[in-house]
């Protein structure tokens, strides 16, 4: 479960003339300070080497395969930001990469590595989740396509797969996030669930063909404070969804009451962490702003677009608005001229802007919450038959892609909230 994060906003209402019981809340601002993470941890990094991932690398016609690009960037960011990376090849059993990165490289990109037969993915994972030490982090590079048994029973080995890998995960204290990314394809290394033309590449099904917007996973697991300096460095970029687990942010993000932009009859205290408002309505509102260090949440859940659509208050009587605005903007904008010192000093990477139409003295304690967005991205990525159907319908799917997710999902207890910034009432006695 997420820790509930306290800002102590103070707020005073004041209606008319000042009374003896005015309302305050009291905002505890934070600084954002992440748990320690070791200076140079390790990070293990499987490649599953099956020849069905031969697609995403030995192309015969030109296009877009991105999958070539992402994972050196992705390797080197790691060893120059985070720690010391150390490569496997997988195919069922991971093997120790003993030469050059240089040659991973060159081997990665013309499908010299992807020779394999085809692997048991749950077995990849039990086998990384199990190699797991304190302080380390794993990722898994695959295109995450269950190997679900006989073609003709299909689904049978279904709920054995799914408890394996909950069975790992439950016993394990570890987080994990998963990235999707997309990349063309050369269709004549993709088999479907019944390994039609087989050995024969000119019958399998798209040979020939350029597959479009075939999906590949990053998956990172392991020790929570690893995984939140990758966030933190940015290093997964460029991908289309993502989902994570067992990951809480709330003790990671700075949260800083600012003293501009405001509006209306408010004022502000920033070195107290309080702000009075003396008059709010429809008519009026009163406009305060907090500044935020959201560099850790992965850039998907950052944008102000996310941001202003997530952002809700928790009691429906509370009437107000929310904007989001992110650093680079308030470097252009005119009116962001007073703030931007303090952003760029306090390293602030969001401004907030909370107006409120309808406080009075019946408010009362209230939060704003970042609602975790619902992963609706994992269910339209499940593909329940890859058999005779056109190269379109393949878009963005993965076959049985569902069933790993939900091993993970029966595993972590997550809560619905991203970061809780709680504004708590109290009392001003005469």
């Amino acid at each position: 479960m997420f820790k509930l994060y306290s800002i102590s906003i103070c707020l005073v209402l004041l209606m008319g003339n000042c009374q003896p019981n005015n309302q305050e809340y009291t905002v505890s601002t934070t600084s954002g300070q992440m748990t320690s993470a070791p200076s140079r941890p390790l990070v293990k990094i499987y490649l599953e080497t099956s020849l069905s991932m031969k697609g995403y690398a030995d192309a015969n016609v030109p296009g877009d395969y991105t999958f070539k690009e992402v994972i050196p960037f992705l390797i080197t960011d790691i060893d120059n930001r985070i720690g010391e990376s150390k490569l496997f090849t997988v195919a069922d059993a991971p093997e120790i990469y003993t030469r050059s990165k240089d040659d991973f490289y060159t081997s990665l990109r013309n499908g010299q590595l992807f020779k394999n037969r085809s692997s048991k993915l749950h077995h990849i994972f039990n086998n990384v989740i199990d190699s797991l030490r304190p302080q380390e982090a794993a990722i898994i590079i695959s295109d995450c396509i269950l190997d679900l048994g006989n073609a003709d029973l299909n689904f049978t080995e279904r709920g054995m797969i799914v408890h394996s890998i909950y069975n790992r995960l439950t016993q394990s204290k570890i987080a994990a996030a998963v990235f999707q990314y997309y990349s063309d394809f050369n269709g004549a290394y993709y088999y479907d669930r019944q390994n039609t033309g087989s050995r024969i590449a000119s019958a399998r099904p798209f040979y020939g063909d350029v597959m479009k917007k075939r999906p590949f996973y990053v998956w990172v697991l392991g020790d929570v404070a690893v995984i939140k300096k990758m966030l933190r460095e940015d290093v997964f970029r460029d991908y289309e969804n993502t989902e994570l687990f067992g990951l809480e942010f709330n003790d990671d993000i700075k949260v800083q009451l600012l003293s501009h932009p405001r509006k209306g009859k408010v004022i502000v205290a920033p070195e107290k962490s309080r702000f009075v408002v003396i008059e709010n309505s429809q008519s009026r509102p009163a406009q305060i702003s907090l500044g935020l260090n959201l560099s850790v949440l992965p850039a998907t859940l950052a944008t102000p677009s996310f941001l202003q659509s997530h952002f809700q208050f928790n009691q429906s009587h509370i009437d107000g608005e929310v904007g989001v605005i992110n650093k680079e903007d308030i470097d252009t904008e005119k009116e962001y001229t007073e703030v931007r010192p303090v952003m760029s000093r306090e390293k602030l990477t969001h401004l907030l802007s909370l107006s409120f139409t309808n406080l009075s003295e019946t408010s009362g304690d209230f939060q704003l919450q970042l609602h975790k967005p619902e992963a609706r991205w994992t269910r339209q990525a499940h593909l329940d038959d890859d058999v005779e159907i056109s190269l379109a319908s393949l878009e963005g799917k993965t076959y049985a892609f569902q069933s790993l997710m939900e091993a993970f999902y029966k595993a972590y207890d997550e809560s619905p909230t991203l970061l809780t910034i709680n504004f708590k009432e109290t009392i001003n006695q005469p």
